[in-house]
C-alpha cells in the first residue's frame, strides 16, 4: 500500500519526506497550517520521558512516530505550569523529537 492510500494510525512512523508532504498538504487547505514546535528541554535517550515545549502541542513526534495525548499505547500528559509533556513510557534513543500544533 502506498503512502497516499494507506490509513494512518496514531503510532505510524513517518519519514521526513512524508512529514514534509503532510505539512504541505495541510497548509494548502487554506487554514492556518501546522506549526512545528522544537523542544526546549529533554533528550531522547530511552529513559527520559519529560520534554519541554514553548506551548501545548497537539501531537508529539519522537523518532518518526506520532503520539497523541490520549488514545494510544503510549500517551502523554501536559503540565501547563512548566510547559512540559510527560510520556507514559520512554520511546527510544538517539533520535529526534518535535511537536506539531
Amino acid at each position: 500500500m502506498s503512502f497516499f492510500t494507506r490509513k494512518f494510525r496514531a503510532a505510524d512512523k513517518f519519514t521526513s519526506a512524508e512529514v514534509a508532504f503532510l505539512i504541505t498538504l495541510a497548509d494548502s487547505g487554506g487554514g492556518t497550517g501546522i506549526t512545528i514546535l522544537s523542544t526546549t528541554s529533554g533528550s531522547v535517550d530511552d529513559s527520559n520521558m519529560v520534554f519541554g515545549f514553548g506551548s501545548l502541542p497537539k501531537v508529539i513526534v519522537v523518532n518518526g512516530t506520532a503520539y497523541q495525548q490520549s488514545g494510544g499505547a503510549i500517551t502523554w500528559s501536559w503540565d501547563s505550569g512548566s510547559l512540559t509533556a510527560t510520556l507514559s513510557s520512554p520511546v527510544g534513543a538517539n533520535g529526534s523529537i518535535f511537536g506539531m500544533q
